[in-house]
């Protein structure tokens, strides 16, 4: 069975309408179906909820919206936990010392150091993004990255 290591960027589009929010939800659903296993870090499930802080002192969504998105991502994570198709991966310091490598490397953010390091260490059969910059990288790793807007066919094959 696929294992699919989600990034911060595509966690958003589940709990936020945007631009590939169908197709996430569409992996999300096939979860729950027991047709792949999910991935991501604990460190993704605190960028998702600085992003969606990010989201209301901007204006882009409501206090109401921030509370029912971060209760949507604890309750969907945890429900997704316990049927046993998703790993909340732990950060490793190993995972940490070897992120040193990829930001001298590609001039990126620890965060998407991480996100690429963690993938590949828990055996990702893709890793899934709506991060351009963090496909381009990931991919240069040796990963399977896919982009949930350019690469929707081969995800829907994926979770079908």
């Amino acid at each position: 069975m696929d294992q699919l290591y989600l990034d911060t960027s595509a966690i958003v589009k589940r709990y936020i309408e945007e631009s590939g929010s169908a197709l996430v939800a569409d992996i999300f659903g096939a979860a729950e179906q027991e047709l792949v296993l999910l991935q991501f870090s604990l460190w993704n499930i605190g960028e998702v909820i600085g992003v969606l802080d990010s989201y209301q002192r901007r204006g882009w969504i409501t206090e109401a919206e921030h509370r029912h998105a971060v209760s949507n991502l604890a309750a969907e994570s945890v429900k997704l936990v316990r049927l046993g198709v998703l790993s909340v991966l732990a950060v490793q310091h190993r995972y940490l010392v070897d992120t040193w490598k990829l930001i001298h490397r590609y001039h990126i953010y620890q965060a998407d150091a991480l996100q690429t390091v963690t993938a590949a260490a828990n055996n990702a059969t893709a890793l899934i993004t709506a991060d351009a910059e963090l496909q381009k990288v990931a991919s240069r790793e040796g990963l399977n990255a896919l982009h949930v807007e350019s690469d929707e066919s081969k995800i829907r094959t994926m979770i079908s």
